[in-house]
Formats: C-alpha cells, sequence, structure tokens
C-alpha cells in the first residue's frame, strides 16, 4: 500500500453536496459544472437557453431578452411592428411597439 495523503475529490453540483435538494447548488433553472473537484467553491451556475448568465461559487442571474426568442420577434415583423422587451429580469414583459417614424 501506498503511504502519503489522500487525494480528496468533491464535486459542489452534486445532490449529495447540496444535502440532496436536486438543483440545490445553481437552482433548478441552471446547469452546474465543477471543472476542479479539489477546490471549493469553484463551480460554475450557467442559465439554460434561451436564457444567459454564469456565475463562479453561486447561483447565476439569468436575463432573458424576449426579443431575440425568434417567435417573438416574427410576431412583431408580421405585423410591421418593432419587438421592445421592458424588462429581462421578468418574463412575458415584451410587446410589439408601433416603429419610429423617420
Amino acid at each position: 500500500a501506498a503511504a502519503g495523503a489522500a487525494r480528496c475529490e468533491l464535486d459542489e453540483c452534486t445532490e449529495e453536496f447540496a444535502g440532496a435538494v436536486p438543483g440545490a447548488v445553481c437552482g433548478a433553472e441552471q446547469q452546474c459544472r465543477d471543472a476542479a473537484l479539489t477546490t471549493v467553491g469553484d463551480f460554475v451556475c450557467s442559465c439554460v437557453a434561451p436564457e444567459v448568465g454564469t456565475a463562479t461559487g453561486a447561483a447565476a442571474e439569468c436575463t432573458l431578452d424576449e426579443c431575440k426568442v425568434p417567435e417573438n420577434a416574427a410576431t412583431c415583423r408580421g405585423a410591421g411592428q418593432v419587438c421592445q422587451d421592458a424588462n429581462i429580469r421578468v418574463k412575458d414583459t415584451w410587446e410589439c411597439v408601433c416603429p419610429t417614424p423617420s
């Protein structure tokens, strides 16, 4: 048997680390990646597309410009209007508005 210190690894994204609650580390709507299993606090939370945002060591703040969702943009374009999203942190805040005359 080899003598010496053991190599301790901890995947901070696992349910065991998070207290057996699925999604507890990053949140249910996010993906977690822990590339360095020997370092604590370096896990990365990423929002699931089409939302964007990442954070290291904590849940990410996810945002979504709903006007970048193809169906929403097409709805406005089809009506000859422009899409505007009033708050990218809150869902269902986009609307079609009349274009500004040039």
